[in-house]
């Protein structure tokens, strides 16, 4: 997954118009982190799904990074 890492989540966003959203002007918030193989990493707290993949790709078998989205209605972190 060579490139920039705003590079790789366009397209990515931009395949998701009409099948999570209808327009992408509906996003409010991204955020984004490459999980690259060979590089140590540890998260605290995720979903089943996000375990997964990750456990998948610390396998001796995985070499390729994993793109995980997450897209949720929850607009609590705005301020009012």
């Amino acid at each position: 997954m060579g490139g920039d890492i705003d590079n790789i989540v366009k397209p990515i966003l931009d395949a998701l118009i009409g099948v999570v959203y209808l327009d992408d002007q509906m996003i409010e918030m991204v955020t984004v982190q490459k999980f690259e193989p060979d590089i140590a990493w540890e998260i605290s707290s995720q979903s089943q799904q996000l375990a997964s993949a990750l456990d998948h790709m610390s396998s001796s078998e995985a070499s390729t990074p994993v793109v995980y989205v997450h897209i949720a209605d929850d607009l609590s972190w705005r301020r009012r």
